[in-house]
């Protein structure tokens, strides 16, 4: 299961017995709750819709953190932040950090 959740959630499935696999695990590890009964009828074409927008939520949120980071590390590097602006800075970056330590346990 570990190799499923690493593998599987960085990059979509080339093959489609892969994306039957990792459907299939879905169904019955995350969706067997007694709530989500609608969810036990998806689709494969619906299941592949959900993945990508999720997919594409997680590139755009690297892509906003990657926008403040880089600038960030680049400007304390050249010592171009004052010691107020480096604790905004740490705080902002401490704060990306937290979503990101969350969504990685909420995954595992």
């Amino acid at each position: 299961m570990a190799y499923f959740t690493e593998r599987h959630l960085w990059a979509a499935p080339e093959l489609h017995c892969s994306w039957r696999f990792v459907h299939s695990v879905l169904l019955l590890n995350w969706f067997s709750s007694p709530c989500s009964r609608k969810n036990r009828e998806m689709t494969l074409s619906e299941f592949k819709f959900i993945w990508y927008m999720e997919y594409a939520h997680r590139m755009w949120g690297r892509l906003i953190g990657a926008a403040f980071i880089i600038p960030a590390g680049y400007f304390w590097w050249k010592n171009r932040l004052s010691p107020s602006m480096k604790k905004r800075v740490s705080l902002f970056m401490a704060l990306i950090a937290a979503q990101v330590w969350e969504i990685h346990l909420t995954k595992l």
